[in-house]
């Protein structure tokens, strides 16, 4: 969707049309083995710290938002 995105805002002349809704919802994931929970603390308190901040919202917008 990006990209598409991206190519509309460059040619806003083309005849490309996104049908509503573009993709069903996906959900990812980040692979950690079981066993590093240090690891798992860290990415959590990380990703904690960039919601609180308001930058996941910002990049999340900038890369997958719809304006």
């Amino acid at each position: 969707m990006p990209v598409i995105q991206e190519y509309l805002k460059n040619n806003p002349d083309s005849n490309i049309i996104i049908p509503e809704p573009a993709f069903t919802v996906e959900y990812y994931g980040i692979a950690m083995r079981k066993q590093d929970k240090e690891i798992h603390e860290l990415v959590n308190k990380g990703l904690a710290t960039i919601k609180a901040s308001g930058k996941y919202e910002e990049l999340y917008e900038k890369y997958f938002g719809t304006k």
